[in-house]
């Protein structure tokens, strides 16, 4: 009986294991990895990119419309950073409205410096020039100032969540001899039948 099982053990290994098993379970690449192909760009995300190109960076969309015709490996990983980013942003709007108001904020010095510095090398005029140059100076230390505010804020936030797994290990120690018998007690009830699932 024993070599039965063993048997069947090692059969289903061999199976798990073998090439034609893990030929079927390899996952298509992301539309941002190599390998990847335009058409693995879903419409719903790429409509979420461009709604938010379209809003806070309109000055690159034409950019963004030719690179689609010219270079579509490069549209398709730019389209993928922008929609990344439209994702981090909707879950700070949920969890940190706060912060979601700051980044928002980044986004919209970033259009400006870009704008800006297109004016600045279109300018033929010495005097707008200096003027455009001021005015980029301007903004990017604005921009510089609410990125440190940025990174002030999650400096914060990990020194809270610091503070929680400190007092979690700290509780932690001081139940030691509960929580092992609490795992013993577990270990001991496997395979009896009483366990919960």
């Amino acid at each position: 009986m024993k070599r039965i099982v063993w048997f069947a053990f090692a059969l289903l290994l061999l199976l798990a294991y073998s090439p034609l098993a893990n030929a079927q379970q390899r996952r298509p690449p992301f539309p941002d990895e190599p390998g990847a192909r335009p058409e693995m760009l879903g419409p719903e995300m790429e409509h979420a990119a461009l709604k938010f190109v379209e809003t806070y960076h309109p000055g690159r969309l034409e950019e963004l419309k030719r690179a689609k015709a010219a270079q579509p490996e490069r549209y398709v990983r730019t389209i993928m950073d922008i929609w990344r980013r439209t994702e981090l942003l909707k879950r700070f709007e949920k969890g940190d409205p706060e912060r979601y108001d700051l980044e928002i904020k980044q986004e919209t010095l970033d259009e400006k410096t870009f704008t800006l510095a297109h004016a600045y090398r279109n300018a033929t005029d010495e005097k707008e020039k200096q003027n455009l140059k001021r005015q980029i100076e301007s903004a990017v230390s604005e921009h510089f100032d609410l990125r440190e505010k940025i990174k002030e804020s999650e400096v914060k936030r990990m020194e809270g969540d610091l503070q929680r797994l400190k007092e979690r290990l700290k509780q932690r120690k001081a139940n030691k001899s509960e929580i092992v018998k609490q795992r013993v007690s577990q270990l001991m009830t496997i395979g009896s039948g009483l366990e919960w699932d």
